[in-house]
C-alpha cells in the first residue's frame, strides 16, 4: 500500500509538471532526474524539431489555402502550378539549413551539460 502511495505521488508530481504548461517552456532539468539524460536529450530534440516545423507549417497554409478554396476538387497538377510554390521550396532548403546548424549548436550544449556526448553523435 505504502509503494502504491509512492507511485501515486510520483505520477501526480510528473503530471504537475506536464500540464497546463507550453511544451516550449518547461525546464527539462527534472526530467533528467526522473527519467535519465538520454531520454532528456531526446525531449529536446523534439520540442527543438516541433518549434521550428511552425514557421514552414504556417507558410504552407498561407500558400495553399487560397488556391484550395477556389478549386474546389483538389487538382494535384494544379497544385504544383502555383506561382509561389517555387520560392516556397527554396525557402525551405534554407530553413532546413538552418534547423540543422541550429540543432548541432543546441544538441552539442545540452550533450555537454547532461554529460550524453555519445547520444548527441547518434
Amino acid at each position: 500500500d505504502k509503494q502504491l502511495k509512492v507511485l501515486q505521488d510520483d505520477f501526480a508530481k510528473l503530471g504537475s509538471f506536464w500540464l497546463l504548461k507550453s511544451p516550449f517552456t518547461i525546464d527539462l532539468q527534472p526530467l533528467v532526474v526522473y527519467l535519465g539524460p538520454t531520454v532528456t536529450f531526446y525531449f529536446t530534440w523534439m520540442r527543438q524539431y516541433f518549434t521550428s516545423l511552425a514557421l514552414p507549417a504556417l507558410l504552407g497554409v498561407v500558400c495553399y489555402h487560397p488556391d484550395l478554396t477556389k478549386i474546389g476538387c483538389i487538382d494535384v497538377a494544379g497544385l504544383f502550378q502555383l506561382p509561389w510554390l517555387h520560392i516556397l521550396a527554396i525557402g525551405l532548403c534554407f530553413w532546413c539549413t538552418v534547423v540543422t546548424k541550429v540543432w548541432k549548436r543546441e544538441g552539442w550544449l545540452q550533450a555537454l551539460k547532461w554529460d550524453v556526448a555519445e547520444a548527441e553523435a547518434e
